[in-house]
């Protein structure tokens, strides 16, 4: 199984990875609490920054008829391989780099605030707010077709 896009796209790949295994359980099944124990193979290219889907035993799906947002979380759905593509990231518009950045920023500030927040998830939470805050502004280039 091969997944390129944003954290939505890689976390439908890990999805697919358990539904597509020998003798899955259906979605209704694992959206009802039934934890995967099987998956075909996966290689994940997150295409954004900010979610960490890749790297990331969770896949979360959104249930429009519910209004509600669904959470399957099972080790077995972390990846066998990630490629990280630093031009995949690089070359996105403007406004896509800039939500990726505040999504990023807001799981970095969730990390730090988190009622089971620790001096070592402290620790790593700050130092991404400084990377982050310390990251080169992109130029962007105004490119007509």
């Amino acid at each position: 199984m091969i997944g390129i896009g944003g954290g939505n796209v890689l976390d439908v790949a890990k999805l697919l990875s358990v539904l597509c295994a020998g003798d899955a359980p259906s979605l209704d099944t694992l959206l009802a609490g039934e934890k995967p124990q099987r998956c075909v193979r996966s290689l994940l290219i997150p295409t954004t920054a900010g979610t960490g889907s890749e790297a990331t035993p969770n896949a979360i799906l959104a249930i429009p008829e519910k209004q509600t947002k669904i959470g399957i979380i099972s080790p077995v759905m972390l990846p066998d391989w990630v490629a990280l593509v630093p031009e995949l990231t690089t070359s996105m518009p403007p406004h896509i780099a800039s939500s990726t950045g505040i999504d990023a920023l807001c799981h970095l500030i969730e990390c730090f605030t988190a009622t089971v927040a620790n001096p070592v998830s402290d620790n790593y939470a700050l130092i991404g707010m400084k990377k982050l805050f310390a990251s080169p502004k992109p130029r962007y280039v105004n490119r007509t077709i």
